[in-house]
């Protein structure tokens, strides 16, 4: 599991993931249902990256979000 404090962080994530399944950007861009311009920027850590479309993308590659809550072990509600 990975911490993500910023888009930078995330941008690896995704580009690594990407290439350890040997898929290139527009192969993802193709199979995610978003533009490669979005892929590119997205690796990149461009912080104004549209939530949904980046959720989509990482279901695509097969990661798994999750979140909480700080000072909350459980990280739930």
């Amino acid at each position: 599991m990975f911490k993500i404090s910023n888009m930078k962080q995330l941008g690896i994530l995704v580009r690594k993931t990407r290439k350890l399944q040997g898929i290139t950007q527009e192969q993802l861009s193709a199979v995610s249902g978003v533009g490669i311009r979005f892929i590119r920027e997205l690796e990149h850590g461009k912080e104004s990256c549209e939530i949904g479309k980046v959720i989509q993308v990482m279901q695509t590659l097969g990661i798994t979000v999750f979140a909480s809550i700080r000072g909350d072990g459980e990280g739930g509600f």
